[in-house]
């Protein structure tokens, strides 16, 4: 998915359209708007501001992705990490599993183990 299409869907989300009203409300094809959520095409600056419009944003909101989105991004591929974190050490000895987490620890940012050692 392009950063066009991800904040595309997520607006489209935010303001309570499924693809079919947004694209009723915008003028445009339902097809369309999926071809941009999933990144398989991007709109001209022309039809970015129908969308823009049609969710009541400024054209940048689709163009730019806000501090929530970013936000959101990161809690998420930090929860995919920890989910295949969880299945390797369910499939380690014990051993593998400690020295895993020693690793880990020496990979925490400085400030955090100085915190830890106070």
């Amino acid at each position: 998915m392009s950063a066009f299409g991800e904040n595309l869907k997520f607006l489209r989300s935010q303001a309570g359209f499924t693809a079919a009203g947004l694209a009723e409300r915008s003028g445009m094809s339902v097809n369309s708007i999926n071809s941009y959520e999933i990144g398989r095409s991007n709109p001209s600056l022309r039809a970015a501001q129908r969308l823009a419009d049609a969710l009541g944003v400024e054209i940048k909101d689709l163009l730019f992705p806000s501090e929530e989105e970013l936000d959101r991004a990161i809690v998420d591929a930090r929860s995919d990490i920890a989910e295949k974190l969880a299945q390797l050490v369910q499939e380690m000895d014990k051993e593998s599993a400690e020295a895993l987490l020693r690793v880990a620890e020496r990979l925490k940012p400085s400030s955090d183990r100085a915190k830890e050692k106070l």
